[in-house]
């Protein structure tokens, strides 16, 4: 595991605060170091085969095994067998297992990770009842509902289905450099999380559009969060 994980690490968490940033779908090297290098905190790493941004164990070792000891990664998966998992734990070693399917939080427990549980949202109600479902959960990632997909969908949803809630928030789902900041001001989330938004095709990262991300992140939070 990483050994000095930033990403919802408690003490990078309140205060004078900086959104911390999720590059998802990462399938390259040349795309990983380069979302590290302009100061991103995690990548995601998919494990789900329907998804044309799905890994293997081994390359995802090898991306993972490529980033500094502070970037936090995290695999994705959607209702995992018992081998995926496995594979996951043995291999790639990663900080956080996200788990986007239906999984209840006794299977979530079950690697011996920390883990975030990731929902399509729907409605405020559902969101606070995740709270009270995975209390163990280090973070909830609220993602778009868009029927028979599982995130990378482009897709927003309405901000308004998200309450204040005691449990830090990732908030994806369509973001991209042009709506960012309006999401960052109503929401004001822990992490934000972002794929279809920086990429040329599925899986592949577009860094203009990394760079562009990363910036309107920061100027967001200079104008979000006043000393």
């Amino acid at each position: 595991m990483d050994p000095t994980p930033r990403f919802l690490a408690p003490e990078s968490i309140g205060g004078n605060r900086s959104t911390q940033i999720k590059v998802c779908g990462i399938t390259r090297i040349e795309d990983a170091l380069f979302a590290a290098q302009c100061g991103v905190e995690a990548i995601g790493l998919i494990f789900y085969p329907p998804s044309g941004r799905n890994l293997s164990s081994t390359k995802a070792k090898t991306i993972r095994e490529s980033l500094p000891c502070d970037i936090t990664s995290i695999a994705v998966v959607v209702n995992p067998d018992d081998d995926l998992l496995d594979a996951i734990v043995r291999d790639v070693r990663p900080t956080f297992i996200q788990f986007h399917g239906e999984e209840p939080q006794s299977r979530c427990r079950e690697p011996g990770i920390p883990f975030i549980k990731a929902l399509r949202v729907r409605s405020v109600e559902q969101v606070r009842q995740a709270v009270e479902s995975y209390p163990e959960a280090s973070g909830l990632l609220l993602d778009a509902y868009v029927k028979d997909k599982v995130g990378g969908t482009g897709n927003t949803f309405s901000w308004n289905y998200v309450p204040q809630i005691e449990k830090p928030v990732i908030l994806a789902g369509g973001l991209h450099s042009n709506n960012i900041a309006k999401a960052i001001k109503k929401i004001q989330p822990t992490a934000v999380d972002v794929s279809t938004g920086v990429e040329f095709s599925e899986g592949i990262k577009n860094p203009a559009a990394i760079r562009e991300f990363v910036d309107a992140v920061r100027a967001a939070d200079r104008t979000t969060y006043v000393n």
